[in-house]
This record gives C-alpha cells, sequence and structure tokens, in this order.
C-alpha cells in the first residue's frame, strides 16, 4: 500500500451497489485535495448496480451475485486502470472475497468496507463492557452474517451482537428524505430493534452498515432517543473510510494536488434521485454534487446475465 502513496498521478475507484457510497468519494476527493500528497488525483465514482429493475439483493443467488459482482469488478479494472479500489458498499464488500480476480496478483489493492466497520464496533466493545450492538443493514450483508461472525472470532459473546435487515431503506434514502417515508421507517426498524433487543441489553448503540444510512443518521438518532437511549455514538464506517485508506499517505510531497472526481453509473438514474442526493452531497461536498449532476451512463460496461433475478 506505501507504493501507491509515491506517484506523482493517482487514480481510485470507489464503488457502490447504488449512491450510497459517493459519501467516501466526497471525502476521498477533499482528503486528497488537503493532503497534497499526488500532483494529480482522479476519484471515479462508479455506481454499479446492475440495472434499473434489479439490485445485487434482489438476485435469488449469493453465487450469482457473485459473478455479476465479479464482472463489474473486472470491467472497473479494464477500462478505468485504478490503482486502488474501494468497494463503499457493505454489500458488495460481502461478495470481494469470492469473487473472481479480486486478489490475483498484479491487481490494484481492492479494498473492503467491512472490516472497517468489524473494527469500529470491536473498538466500541472494548470500551463499552456492557455495550450491545444493534447492525442495522441491507439484506445481502445480514444474510451473510459476516461481521456477527468476525467479532465472535474476536471474543465477543453473540448476544451483544444483533442484525437488522432495513429492507428498502437504501432506495427510500435515495429518493429524498424530505418526505418523511425514511423517518417513518427508521422509527419502525428502531422499535422492532430495540423490543427484540429485551430489558437487559446493557446499553445499545447502533451500527449503520450501509452507506446509504449515514444521510439519515440524525433521523436514527431521534429514533433511539425515543426510547430514552443515548446512543453517542452511532457507528457509522463510512465517513472514515477515506481517512483509513489515506493513514500512511505522506503529507506536503506537492504544492497543490489537482482533484478531479467524476460519476459513472452503469444504470440510468432517474432524474428524482439525482437532485434527491446531489442536494444531500451539496451540505458538505458541492463537487461531489456538481459530479452526480454531470455523471455519465456506461450501461454495457459489464454482463449482469439478463435483467432477471
Amino acid at each position: 500500500m506505501s507504493d501507491l502513496f509515491n506517484k506523482d498521478t493517482f487514480r481510485v475507484v470507489a464503488t457502490d451497489s447504488g449512491l450510497g457510497g459517493m459519501a467516501v468519494a466526497a471525502i476521498l476527493a477533499s482528503r486528497l485535495a488537503s493532503l497534497r500528497t499526488f500532483r494529480k488525483a482522479e476519484v471515479v465514482f462508479f455506481n454499479c448496480r446492475p440495472s434499473e429493475s434489479l439490485g445485487y439483493d434482489m438476485m435469488r443467488s449469493h453465487e450469482r451475485r457473485t459473478r455479476v459482482f465479479s464482472n463489474a469488478l473486472e470491467a472497473m479494472n479494464r477500462t478505468f486502470q485504478p490503482d486502488a479500489i474501494l468497494i463503499a458498499c457493505n454489500t458488495l464488500s460481502v461478495l470481494r472475497d469470492r469473487a473472481a480476480g479480486a486478489h490475483a496478483p498484479g491487481q490494484p489493492p481492492i479494498i473492503g468496507i467491512v472490516e472497517l466497520g468489524v473494527s469500529m464496533i470491536s473498538h466500541h466493545l472494548r470500551q463499552q463492557p456492557d455495550a450491545s450492538i444493534i447492525m442495522y443493514a441491507a439484506p445481502t450483508t445480514v444474510q451473510s452474517g459476516v461481521h456477527r461472525r468476525s467479532l465472535t472470532d474476536l471474543g465477543f459473546a453473540p448476544h451483544r451482537l444483533a442484525y437488522l435487515d432495513c429492507e428498502n431503506l437504501p432506495a427510500i434514502i435515495e429518493n429524498g428524505i424530505e418526505d418523511g417515508q425514511a423517518e417513518s421507517l427508521i422509527k419502525r426498524l428502531v422499535d422492532k430493534s430495540v423490543k427484540a433487543a429485551g430489558q437487559d441489553h446493557g446499553r445499545l448503540t447502533g451500527a449503520l452498515l450501509c452507506t446509504h444510512f449515514g444521510f439519515a443518521g440524525d433521523l436514527f438518532k431521534t429514533a433511539f432517543k425515543r426510547h430514552e437511549i443515548d446512543t453517542a455514538p452511532i457507528i457509522d464506517p463510512t465517513p472514515q473510510m477515506a481517512d483509513d485508506f489515506l493513514d500512511k499517505a505522506p503529507a506536503g510531497r506537492f504544492e497543490a494536488t489537482e482533484v478531479i472526481l467524476s460519476v459513472v453509473s452503469h444504470t440510468q438514474l432517474q432524474p428524482k434521485i439525482v437532485r434527491s442526493m446531489s442536494g444531500m452531497l451539496e451540505r458538505s461536498s458541492p463537487a461531489a454534487a456538481a459530479a452526480l449532476r454531470n455523471h455519465t451512463i456506461a450501461s454495457r460496461l459489464f454482463d449482469t446475465e439478463s435483467s432477471t433475478p
């Protein structure tokens, strides 16, 4: 990894099965500009959702999800020739280890977000011995059980680790949180998870294990407060992914870094979603919001094995 940061120019691809990972791309661009490690740095956000009608969580088998994501990874390497790939998506990070070519010699580093989430949860549980974690995630992540398995391997008791499948919350967030649908669903999900935890859960903390959920982080905090539960901090690995990746990057190698941020999508993006997500990004990263509004479509970049589940 340290060799990556000795180059003059650098290109990193951040990918997601939707647009939640734009949060990681935005922070990457900002950090690269402030670090001045490279003369020129390019951040490409690639939305590798297979089609408008089909997402990875909708596919009937884990094997098909893995095959399609393998195709997407190959296309990223072939098309963008990146120095590194950041999988800014828990669903796709679950698929990484079995994806064809993900660990082949000569491939750029392919870094998932699951390990970071496990590390942050582990740190919290060690700091709070009476704490229990409710892990809010999308279906593929929940079905894999990867966070719970990794944490139990580290010695944490399974009863402290609860998953909750958050249904179609990522899609609802992408369509905008102003209409109240996200707030209503998050209240229901938190109510359900707190009730399931029972009375002897100790200190409850929420872990947001989908990159979309950070856009609705305040709604999660409000939902927990209704149960008089102090959830500070809610664990969200998304804002930390860029810093974790760039932790060893030397600062100040150049007087300034020219940073180019672009957005490419494998599937058509509905104008409503572009307006909604760019609006949320605008608050912290006008450059990311502009890149999303000016995105390009590469609909035949990889094989999705038809649009049926």
